[in-house]
């Protein structure tokens, strides 16, 4: 079974294949975890600012549609945001 573990604290990633284990030191692999994470189709969301317009919902400071539209584009923006320019 082939598996990859990547140690972006430690610019480091370990390579099983075969059933043959291979470590390897990769300076800059810190650096480059969104880029790897978001090529394998993971990315992060911060989510706090539809956490804040939740509130303003429940608080009746906006109405739906505002909530859904301004939702949208929040999503949309950290969806984005977590994966390389050249694939958005």
């Amino acid at each position: 079974m082939d598996k990859v573990i990547f140690d972006f604290d430690n610019d480091e990633f370990t390579l099983y294949q075969n059933g043959r284990e291979i470590n390897q030191k990769m300076p800059g692999l810190k650096i480059r975890k969104a880029e790897i994470l978001a090529s394998a189709g993971i990315i992060q969301i911060d989510l706090s600012e539809m956490r804040d317009l939740i509130q303003d919902l429940m608080e009746g400071q906006i109405e739906m549609e505002e909530f859904l539209e301004k939702g949208r584009v929040i999503i949309e923006d950290s969806i984005k945001s977590g994966f390389p320019e050249e694939l958005n």
